[in-house]
């Protein structure tokens, strides 16, 4: 009795004490740690399960719901935990969770099964525990990717069991302990990316097992091994930017099942050894950054696997060697900044899978192979700042995937090739500061992804060609001789350097229309004239430069130039303006040469102009009027020829000839459109220029057809400026044959289009919008009706209709203002509406208000279309 009674009082006791703990420990404990004390009577401690959770519950709170499955005393079920057929641990595997805390807490005495650990990309911290030696039998240790730091202890020397260390990307120092060299099971060791220092111990070399061997990163002092030899089994030597000095040791050349070496940025010095050519396995070869010196060996013609070549940045001296072409796996060779001398192997054409080309900032001389064109792969060519001679060869047009080509800094001459046109896939060019000559081909307008060109300090001649508008990716260009107008296409343009180039004649005003241009440097040229008005639109521009030129006359008043000091305006012939330096404008006022004064200005200039090009016009008539008349074909052909005038540069007798040529004299078959007193044809030139001919019907008494209709759309073409006029090309004047040479839209008439059923539907009421907003899916006006009157006495025939909408008022004043232009909008509007022309409708709208019309909407929306959705119909 007494016996039970005590054994009763025990159990109460020790209940009594459990539920004290339970309810007085302190109330920051977490329940974790009050777990671990909550055995069920009778249920015996797992030691693996107790330390897994004493770790756990070490972590921090978001580390701990993470590891949530951690309950119970059997871990094999827990997540991240493997156990062998006895139920023991045999493997953590955590790699990827986000645990924050550190690694003290583990009692590592515990898990005398465990065979691999890997705890890398996680938080923790602190420093790696000497206990971690009592893992006897682990043969995979991965803490990498971590914040580990402190010294490596010297217990992990002793599992020699070791097949895999990682340590790496962690914030270790010290050094590496000698004792590691018991580790002669390694196969793989990782400890780049730390802090170790001191001098790499001569016991690593006896890890005779290694595959992969990574210190990089690190700052190591002192030189590599000299018996690295006995790595014959390494695959992966990577050992880069670790301060190491010394030469490569010979014995590197045992290491013949090596595929990737990189002992690049160290202070390596001497030669690179001959047996180099040993490792034929090589894929990877990283030497660069150091202070390597003497010839490369042409041994080195041996590695046939080598993919990947780098040299750069050493005192390399001597020639290529021409065993350079037995690589002919390599996709990159960088070897600039080596000082290099002698010429460019012409076996480097055997290359044929090379993509990167590097060879710049040597001591090159002789000539550019022509073998360069079997490159074909080749997206980047780097010769520049070498010695080289010669021309550029032809074959460098076979390189069609070469998106940078530089060349600059070199003795270059000759013309650039014409097959450069080729090279559609070029970005960046740059041929500058070297002594070609010749003119700038054409077909350099076919490189359409050219951003970058630059082709100064050369000998080039004539002027920048006309097709230097079709770039329109360009943002840099550096040219010389004159400014094209085409730059105005460049609508990406950001930057245009075109200093020093001996620049003559004026700034284009289309210039102008290059609206995303920050940064203009004109400076050191021979430019003359005024600033054109039209920069006064560049409000993008916020870097100027127009200094030692001849210009004169007003600066714009936009910020990049009212914020300017008098450097970037001095040495000119008569600048003035505000700024400090310059004169004040004397003929007129200040704030007269603002954007609205200065348009008025062009438009004066455009009525001049246009006066001019109608006194010409009728002299030209007049001449025609006072030859007799001859065969119709003949006398056509050879009389036209005299009377045409092309006020856009073409030539008159020739294009003339090319038109009737082109049209088959005017044959139907090229015919595309009637109006009322005009035909339409469609005529390709020569050159390719697809054009709109405009050929008015002819007189029977013999006068200028329809002369008022003729003069009037020529004054109204040539004073008018607007992106939404159709452009005019030249005109011809004749008693038998009249015409206007447009430029031609694919997109036709919308009376067209809307006369079509399927092309109408096509025109849906987002592009029926865009139209009347002038946007996207643009209309162009190319028939100027209210400017032309017929001739009292002229029948109203099948092809010359009267207008059968008009603005009332005018049927009565005949007088033309800006109302009839308004007026003309809202039947433009009503026809886009109603997918025809309006008709009579517009009588019954502008009728009287007071009379009652019930028109449905049905009368006047385009049934053929679905009723316009948000955002459309809300607009």
């Amino acid at each position: 009795m007494v016996f039970m009674f005590e054994q009763a009082t025990t159990q109460v006791l020790l209940s009594a004490l459990f539920f004290f703990v339970i309810i007085y420990s302190p109330r920051e404990a977490s329940s974790s740690r009050i777990a671990s004390f909550a055995f069920a009577p009778g249920v015996e401690e797992n030691s693996e399960a107790n330390a897994l959770l004493k770790w756990k519950a070490s972590l921090d709170n978001q580390s701990q719901a993470l590891l949530s499955s951690w309950t119970g005393t059997s871990p094999c079920n827990w997540v991240g935990i493997t156990c062998d057929v006895s139920n023991s641990v045999s493997s953590i595997i955590l790699q990827h969770f986000g645990l924050r805390g550190m690694l003290y807490s583990l009692s590592f005495s515990s898990f005398p099964n465990l065979h691999k650990m890997d705890i890398s990309n996680n938080l923790f911290s602190g420093t790696i525990p000497h206990q971690i030696g009592n893992l006897s039998n682990i043969l995979y240790l991965d803490l990498s990717n971590n914040l580990c730091g402190g010294s490596i202890p010297e217990e992990i020397g002793c599992l020699v069991g070791l097949n895999l260390l990682n340590l790496s990307n962690n914030k270790l120092s010290g050094t590496i302990p000698f004792i590691f060299g018991n580790l002669t099971q390694l196969t793989i060791l990782r400890l780049c990316t730390n802090r170790l220092f001191g001098s790499i111990p001569s016991s690593i070399v006896n890890m005779i097992n290694l595959n992969e061997l990574d210190l990089s990163k690190n700052k190591f002092s002192g030189s590599i091994p000299s018996n690295m030899g006995n790595w014959t089994k390494l695959n992966m030597l990577r050992w880069h930017t670790t301060r190491l000095s010394g030469s490569i040791p010979f014995s590197i050349g045992n290491l013949i099942n090596l595929n990737d070496l990189d002992l690049s940025r160290n202070n390596l010095s001497g030669p690179i050894p001959s047996c180099i050519g040993n490792l034929t396995k090589l894929t990877r070869l990283y030497l660069f950054k150091n202070r390597l010196s003497r010839s490369v060996p042409s041994s080195i013609g041996n590695l046939i696997n080598l993919s990947e070549l780098f040299l750069y940045k050493n005192k390399l001296s001597g020639p290529i060697p021409s065993t350079i072409g037995n690589l002919t796996k390599l996709t990159m060779l960088h070897w600039y900044k080596t000082r290099l001398p002698g010429s460019i192997p012409f076996s480097i054409g055997n290359l044929i899978n090379l993509k990167e080309l590097d060879l710049s900032e040597n001591k090159l001389s002789d000539v550019i192979p022509s073998s360069i064109g079997n490159l074909t792969r080749l997206t980047i060519l780097y010769l520049f700042t070498n010695r080289i001679s010669g021309s550029i060869p032809f074959s460098i047009g076979n390189l069609i995937d070469l998106n940078e080509l530089i060349l600059y800094e070199n003795n270059l001459v000759g013309p650039i090739p014409s097959s450069i046109e080729n090279l559609t896939k070029l970005t960046i060019l740059y041929l500058f500061t070297n002594r070609l000559s010749g003119s700038i081909p054409f077909s350099i307008g076919n490189m359409i992804s050219l951003n970058e060109i630059a082709l100064y300090e050369n000998k080039i001649s004539g002027s920048i060609p006309s097709s230097i508008g079709n770039l329109i990716k360009l943002t840099l260009n550096l040219l010389g001789k004159s400014i094209p107008s085409e730059l105005g296409l460049l609508q990406s343009l950001q930057i245009l350097d075109l200093s020093c180039n001996l620049l003559t004649g004026i700034i284009p005003t289309t210039l102008g229309q290059a609206l995303r241009l920050e940064t203009l440097n004109l400076s050191h040229n021979n430019l003359s004239g005024v600033i054109p008005s039209s920069f006064c639109e560049m409000m993008s521009l916020t870097s100027i430069d127009i200094s030692y030129n001849q210009l004169e006359g007003p600066l714009p008043d936009i910020p990049s130039f009212r914020n300017a000091t008098i450097a970037i305006f001095r040495n000119n012939k008569g600048l003035c303006g505000n700024i400090s330096g310059l004169t004040a404008c004397q003929t007129v006022k200040s704030d007269s040469y603002d954007p609205k004064s200065r348009k008025i200005m062009l438009r004066v200039l455009l009525l001049t102009l246009g006066i001019l090009l109608l006194v010409l016009f009728v002299l030209g008539v007049a001449y025609v009027l006072r030859r007799g008349k001859r065969n119709k074909l003949n006398e056509d052909s050879e009389a036209q020829s005299q009377n045409v005038y092309f006020a856009w540069g073409f030539e008159g007798k020739r294009t003339y000839e090319n038109l009737i040529e082109a049209t088959e004299g005017f044959n139907n078959k090229y015919l595309i459109g009637e109006g009322g007193c005009a035909s339409i044809y469609k005529a390709r030139l020569p050159d390719g220029l697809v054009v709109a001919v405009k050929k008015f019907c002819s007189m029977l008494d013999g006068e200028i057809p329809n002369l008022k209709v003729f003069t009037s759309e020529i004054r109204a073409l040539t004073e008018i400026r607007h992106r939404n006029i159709v452009k005019l090309y030249g005109f011809c004047s004749h008693p038998r044959l009249t015409f206007l040479v447009y430029e031609f839209l694919e997109g036709g008439s919308l009376d067209k289009i809307l006369n079509n059923d399927t092309q109408s539907i096509a025109l849906d009421w987002h592009r029926g919008m865009n139209i009347v907003k002038d946007l996207e899916c643009e209309a162009h006006i190319s028939d100027f009706g209210m400017a032309k009157f017929l001739k009292p006495t002229h029948p109203i025939g099948p092809h010359l209709q009267a207008p059968s909408v008009i603005l009332p008022q005018l049927a009565y004043t005949m007088e033309v203002n800006e109302k009839c232009d308004v007026y003309s909008f809202g039947v433009l509007v009503l026809e886009i509406l109603m997918g025809k022309h309006p008709g009579d409708i517009i009588h019954l709208l502008t009728s009287s208000l007071s009379t009652n019309h019930n028109l449905a909407s049905k009368d006047l929306l385009d049934q053929r279309l679905s009723h316009p959705l948000n955002p459309i119909a809300g607009r």
